[in-house]
């Protein structure tokens, strides 16, 4: 925390239980301090414990506050001084993130993708209009929350999805011109092909 100089950590050992993680937990050390994280009358180290969600995806801090995303929340948790240091509050329900890198801060705004939609807060939690959200979803969701595994091998991908990244990621010249060109640099003195007519209008105009 930049600003009231507390290094946080989140999803971490509550003070009462070292050793045993609880992934909802946030501790934060006093304050200047990098190791003293034990709750003293006489420091500002503390701790919180998010209420909703099963884990804490991320964190992301903004001018005005800490934005701590959950698999099924958005808490907000914000600098409150002496007696209590920190507190949160929650700002949005099944909003949850999908991955730790799915969330982004701009100008004081965040922007996330869920399991089931994409969302912004500018103040209020908000989903965002998305004309292909269900092309999106259809093809990429491939989490089951209810029974927190990945539901099929993580390296199979459905054809559509793989068919809509060729489409995005290329186009038919260039991939036509360097295969040929390719046969032509290991030595290829004729080459047969349909796209002869394409090929050749496409390196005339280059």
């Amino acid at each position: 925390s930049d600003r009231d100089r507390h290094v946080i950590a989140f999803g971490c050992d509550p003070e009462s239980t070292p050793g045993v993680q609880d992934p909802l937990a946030i501790r934060f050390s006093s304050q200047e301090s990098l190791t003293d994280w034990e709750t003293l009358p006489t420091n500002t180290a503390g701790e919180l414990r998010i209420g909703s969600g099963s884990e804490i995806i991320t964190a992301q801090e903004t001018r005005q506050q800490i934005l701590v995303f959950t698999d099924e929340s958005l808490y907000s948790m914000q600098y409150l001084g002496t007696p209590f240091t920190f507190g949160q509050r929650q700002l949005g329900a099944n909003c949850g993130l999908i991955a730790q890198h799915a969330a982004i801060e701009v100008n004081g705004k965040a922007y996330w993708m869920s399991d089931n939609a994409f969302y912004l807060y500018d103040g209020v939690v908000k989903k965002m209009p998305c004309s292909v959200q269900d092309y999106v979803f259809d093809d990429i969701n491939f989490y089951d929350r209810k029974y927190r595994k990945i539901k099929f091998h993580p390296t199979q991908k459905p054809l559509k999805l793989m068919n809509r990244i060729i489409e995005c990621g290329t186009n038919e010249k260039d991939i036509v011109l360097e295969t040929l060109l390719s046969f032509k640099r290991a030595g290829a003195k004729l080459i047969l092909t349909y796209h002869a007519c394409d090929a050749s209008q496409w390196l005339q105009d280059t």
